[in-house]
């Protein structure tokens, strides 16, 4: 039995993608996009778990901050295949008053 695990999808367009703020399914593509606003944030991360509660994520995605030449719209955003509708997700957000330690 093969196991198809969740990976990013179309990584250099993240930043300049105009996807609507929440998770949707791509039609016709087995892709989930995802974006949230978090204009102060230094960094965002997309973390998927197998359950809602109790278990550690099984796969991670740091996000991309919006880039357009006003300067971006504080959204950061992932598009994620072989993801179905769904998913347990979660975002870890990261800024000046919290900042991010490498792991």
């Amino acid at each position: 039995m093969t196991v198809l695990l969740p990976r990013a999808v179309d990584r250099p367009n993240w930043p300049t993608a105009d996807w609507r703020l929440g998770a949707h399914v791509v039609d016709g593509e087995n892709a989930v996009v995802f974006a949230v606003f978090a204009p102060a944030a230094t960094a965002v991360r997309l973390e998927l778990f197998s359950r809602p509660t109790g278990k550690s994520a099984f796969a991670t995605f740091d996000m991309a901050k919006s880039e357009t030449d006003s300067g971006g719209d504080g959204v950061w955003r992932a598009k994620v295949g072989t993801l179905a509708a769904g998913a347990h997700y979660g975002f870890r957000c990261w800024g000046p008053n919290w900042p991010q330690v490498p792991d």
